[in-house]
């Protein structure tokens, strides 16, 4: 069985209050799923490295991990814009714009960005 991996950015605080004790519904989250090829391109190009290094976050394999802080979720975004430019052109070019769009949406909601992986 395939099981996907999630990015999720709650809309607002009492989803993200709600999405601690696994109540929050599916309208209150902006959800990324990823397939196995999806999460083995981010973990080849370093983008989960990325991630964990500038969100200072473990986000790994069969972890839970979050990022919440304000200055971690700008210095992310930024790394993603950098690194998005030597991906231009990719096939999973996609991917990566997704992934910074979360971490815009996280910011301008002032909640966080979770992984369940």
């Amino acid at each position: 069985m395939i099981r996907r991996k999630w990015i999720i950015v709650p809309i607002d605080k009492h989803a993200e209050r709600a999405l601690d004790y696994d109540k929050a519904s599916s309208e209150e989250l902006i959800e990324l799923g990823l397939s196995e090829e999806e999460l083995d391109f981010l973990y080849q190009e370093g983008i989960i490295d990325l991630i964990n290094q500038h969100g200072n976050a473990l986000v790994d394999d069969f972890e839970e991990d979050e990022i919440t802080d304000t200055q971690s979720l700008r210095k992310v975004t930024a790394a993603l814009v950098q690194q998005a430019e030597s991906l231009r052109g990719s096939s999973k070019y996609r991917l990566i714009q997704d992934l910074i769009t979360l971490f815009s949406e996280a910011l301008n909601r002032d909640t966080g960005v979770y992984f369940f992986f």
